[in-house]
């Protein structure tokens, strides 16, 4: 009985030691593209001894980080901005992120009288640590991915349970409104809590109160997120809905990027169709079967996540992007989530129908594909890992000189500010890369004005 348990253990913490070996092996020291970002404010932080509201409030492109900022803000302050400890939060974030799946999972049999499978935790820990999404492993700035994630599981795991307590209501309320001011991209929490709301068997009457309370926990919330808002000029939400084939073809390929290779486009296109008619399907068949409903609404949850999350970020790009763009590695963290919540439905029906069964052999050969995808996708992303920690080097390695342009864009998009402002204040203070070198105190730079970053 014990020896499952103790090898499902024993492969979900290798996995997520390999991820660690590999990350640590390729990361580099240096602020990466929009992390540069930060650099005024812990800057600030450091000259003042606090922020001003302003600091933490301000937008980075479309998205409010504040919860991540005063995270990261709080590591720098007592780290030198060594951006390794932010590698460590996001590792402990998503290992509670592959837990919480699983108590969720494992939970879900209990209530289903089935006998507990302890091999969903190496699956969960394989899919929230796949390499697929090695932009997240090796960028720390990507604290506010995990993040989200993180607050989707425990929003939809408090809903599903609203039976025991008021209190979970409250919880999955501020679970969501921890991911939005997270992330443009965490205001899906608020359409998957609402899903598994859906999905819930209880009476008319007490769930169409519980939309109506949740519906305006969320306004509140989008209204607050629009405090001070500046929208982008080079973003139409309208014009990109209203290319409707467009718009579809991109969450679509958002969907099922995380399953194929970078740039098989169409292929990625098709399984993402696959994901939007598996879980519609799911949702209208388990309408009049309660003891299904319950046990699969916060998978159903984690399905509507990676839709809407897919669905926020085709409103922001698919206007200036074609579908290529929806296949970035970083948004495979998004999409998973949804494939391991179609996952968990899978492995509960095959366990609920007799192995003698042709459906039962069809679902069984169904999730090892899955499971081999997954684990062909991890060791595929190793090259990009690869890739972009060589990036990185080079241009860690011009903050040396702060002469070639061309390797200092391949860490930030504005070279010259990065020449001029950003890097001599960094070296200055001897943060990040700069942490064990000796201070300079040759460069006027730091004594100029902190001005706010890049809009």
């Amino acid at each position: 009985m014990w020896i499952p348990w103790t090898v499902a253990f024993f492969l979900a913490a290798m996995l997520l030691v390999r991820t660690a070996l590999l990350v640590a092996r390729y990361h580099v020291n240096v602020p990466y593209l929009d992390q540069w970002w930060l650099l005024p404010v812990i800057l600030r932080d450091r000259e003042s001894g606090g922020l001003p509201w302003g600091y933490l409030w301000h937008q980075n492109a479309e998205h409010r980080l504040f919860f991540p900022k005063l995270f990261m803000l709080w590591l720098a302050r007592y780290s030198g901005w060594d951006l390794r400890w932010e590698l460590v939060a996001n590792f402990v974030i998503a290992g509670l992120t592959a837990i919480l799946m699983s108590y969720e999972f494992w939970s879900r049999q209990r209530l289903l009288g089935q006998k507990l499978w302890p091999w969903f935790l190496p699956l969960a820990c394989a899919s929230i640590f796949t390499l697929a999404a090695y932009e997240n492993w090796i960028w720390s700035w990507q604290l506010p991915y995990f993040l989200v994630v993180l607050c989707s599981v425990i929003s939809t795991g408090c809903i599903a349970r609203i039976h025991q307590s008021a209190l979970l209501l409250v919880g999955g309320a501020t679970a969501a409104a921890i991911a939005t001011f997270s992330f443009a991209t965490g205001a899906a929490v608020w359409f998957a809590s609402a899903i598994t709301m859906l999905c819930l068997p209880m009476p008319s009457e007490q769930k169409r109160r519980l939309f109506l309370f949740w519906s305006l926990c969320a306004s509140a919330c989008f209204s607050g997120y629009l405090i001070g808002y500046e929208f982008l000029r080079w973003n139409d939400p309208v014009a990109a809905v209203f290319s409707l084939g467009h718009f579809l073809g991109y969450i679509c390929t958002y969907l099922g990027a995380a399953l194929v290779p970078t740039h098989w486009v169409y292929p990625a296109a098709i399984l993402g169709v696959g994901y939007v008619v598996l879980g519609t399907g799911i949702i209208l068949l388990i309408g009049r079967k309660r003891n299904l409903a319950q046990a699969y609404a916060p998978f159903l949850g984690w399905w509507a996540f990676s839709f809407g999350a897919a669905f926020l970020t085709a409103v922001g790009r698919s206007n200036v992007h074609d579908w290529t763009q929806a296949m970035t590695p970083r948004y495979i963290t998004y999409s998973l989530v949804g494939w391991i919540g179609l996952f968990a439905i899978g492995a509960i029906y095959w366990q609920s129908i007799e192995p003698q069964k042709r459906a039962s052999r069809a679902v069984a050969i169904v999730l090892a594909i899955f499971v081999a995808d997954l684990l062909g996708m991890s060791l595929y992303g190793v090259r990009g890992l690869a890739g972009m920690s060589q990036q990185m080097r080079e241009g860690a390695e011009e903050l040396q000189e702060l002469k070639d342009l061309v390797k200092l864009r391949k860490i930030y998009a504005d070279p010259v500010q990065l020449r001029d402002e950003f890097g001599p204040q960094l070296k200055a203070h001897r943060l990040c890369v700069f942490k064990e070198s000796p201070r300079d105190t040759t460069s006027s730079t730091v004594r100029e004005p902190i001005r706010s970053p890049l809009r």
